[in-house]
């Protein structure tokens, strides 16, 4: 991978990130079941959300 294509990161918090997830997807919060990766990320607040991806369903 080149350096220009490395991907970059956003910092954002767990309650803004699954909300915004939930209007992504079009979906009520309530109905979301969210697996974090690595495991470690599931215990804190700050995400690394990668830039310029998005949620779409599977």
């Amino acid at each position: 991978m080149e350096e220009d294509d490395a991907v970059q990161y956003t910092q954002t918090r767990r309650t803004p990130f699954l909300r915004n997830l939930s209007s992504e997807l079009i979906a009520p919060e309530r109905l979301l079941k969210v697996t974090f990766t690595p495991k470690a990320a599931a215990s804190t607040e700050k995400l690394g959300v990668p830039m310029g991806w998005t949620a779409k369903k599977a």
